[in-house]
C-alpha cells in the first residue's frame, strides 16, 4: 500500500482505476477534489495489484480516494477495486492509518451498506467500527418508465404546480458556462440559507464546481426564470454504465413551485439524453427524500457513514 499526496502523480492512477473499476456515482476525480475542504488534503491510497481480473491483461492497481485532516482521515466513495474486495481494502487502509499515524483519532468511512457488512466481518480485534451516524437513501429512477406528461392521479398535485408556475413565469434553460459566476454563487448561497439541514459544506463544494467551470460534469444547466438564474442542475454519466448521476440540483427558493420545476427539468433532460437509469443522489429520511419519492423511483439503496477507531 502506498499513500500518494502529489496530485500530479496520483491523478493518472486514479483515472485509470476509475476507468477499470469505477461503478459508483462519485467515482469522479474532479468531484473528489471539489469535496476536499480547506483544512484537508487529498491522498490516494494505491495498491500495486496483479493484472486485472476483468481481462485487461496488464497490471492495474486498485485504490481508494481519501481526504486527510489534522486528526481525522476520510474515505471518499467506494474503493476502486473488484466488488468482492471493497471491504478488505477499507480494512487494510484503516488498519494502516491507525497503526502508523498516532495523531489520527478516527477514520471516517462512507460506503454501501453491503460493504460495511464486509468491513465488520474483517475488522481486526484491536479496532472498532462505531455505530452508523449518517445513512442517506439514494432513489433510483427507471427513465424508460418515467412519463414526462405525469399522467395519473398520483401526479395531480405536481401537474397543478407546474401549470401554475408556467402561468406566472417565463422559463429558459441555458448552459451554465455562459452565466455570470457571481450570480451562480449567489443562487448557491441562497439555497444554503433556506435549507433546514446544515448544508454549508455542500455549498462550498458547489462553489468549487462553479469556480472550475463544471469540470467533471457532462452537463450543467441553469434555470433562468424571468431572466434571473434561480436553479442549477448538473451531473455526469456514471462510469462503465448507462446510468446518470444527478449530483447537483439546487434552487434559491424564490418561487414556491421551483423545486418541482427543477426536478422535472432534470428528469426530462436525462430521459431525452437516452439514459436508462438515473441515480438521484443521497438524502436523509425526511423532507428531501419525501420530495424525491413523489416522483415514484423504482428502487432505493443506502450508504452508511461511520467511524473506525482504536479500541
Amino acid at each position: 500500500m502506498e499513500l500518494i499526496e502529489d496530485p500530479k502523480i496520483f491523478r493518472p492512477l486514479v483515472e485509470e482505476a476509475i476507468k477499470i473499476y469505477g461503478f459508483a456515482p462519485e467515482h469522479n476525480v474532479d468531484w473528489w477534489f471539489f469535496n476536499v475542504e480547506q483544512n484537508e488534503r487529498p491522498v490516494f491510497v494505491s495498491w500495486p495489484d496483479p493484472p486485472s481480473p476483468n481481462g485487461y491483461g496488464r497490471a492495474s492497481g486498485t485504490g481508494l480516494m481519501t481526504q486527510r485532516a489534522e486528526n481525522v482521515w476520510y474515505t471518499f466513495s467506494e474503493p476502486l477495486c473488484p466488488d468482492e474486495l471493497s471491504g478488505q481494502k477499507v480494512v487494510e487502509f484503516a488498519t494502516h492509518v491507525l497503526k502508523n499515524f498516532p495523531e489520527i483519532e478516527e477514520v471516517v468511512i462512507e460506503v454501501l451498506s453491503k460493504t460495511r457488512d464486509d468491513i465488520l466481518r474483517l475488522l481486526p480485534n484491536n479496532l472498532l467500527a462505531e455505530d452508523i451516524y449518517y445513512q442517506p437513501v439514494w432513489p433510483i429512477m427507471n427513465m424508460e418508465k418515467f412519463d414526462p406528461l405525469l399522467s395519473g392521479s398520483h401526479f395531480k398535485g405536481i401537474r397543478n404546480a407546474k401549470s401554475k408556475f408556467f402561468r406566472e413565469h417565463k422559463l429558459e434553460i441555458v448552459d451554465a458556462h455562459i452565466v455570470e459566476k457571481k450570480k451562480l454563487y449567489q443562487a448557491i448561497d441562497n439555497w444554503a440559507k433556506h435549507r433546514k439541514a446544515p448544508d454549508d459544506p455542500l455549498a462550498t463544494v458547489y462553489h468549487n464546481l462553479v469556480a472550475h467551470e463544471f469540470k467533471g460534469c457532462d452537463t450543467a444547466r441553469v434555470l433562468m426564470v424571468d431572466e434571473e438564474p434561480v436553479g442549477l442542475n448538473a451531473g455526469w454519466r456514471i462510469v462503465n454504465s448507462n446510468r446518470f448521476y444527478h449530483s447537483v440540483g439546487i434552487h434559491n427558493y424564490s418561487i414556491t413551485e421551483l423545486g418541482f420545476i427543477l426536478y422535472l427539468e432534470n428528469l426530462e433532460w436525462i430521459k431525452n439524453a437516452g439514459y436508462k437509469i438515473a441515480d438521484m443522489g443521497g438524502s436523509e429520511v425526511g423532507d428531501s427524500l419525501f420530495f424525491k419519492d413523489r416522483f415514484l423511483p423504482e428502487s432505493h439503496y443506502t450508504t452508511d457513514m461511520f467511524s473506525i477507531v482504536r479500541r
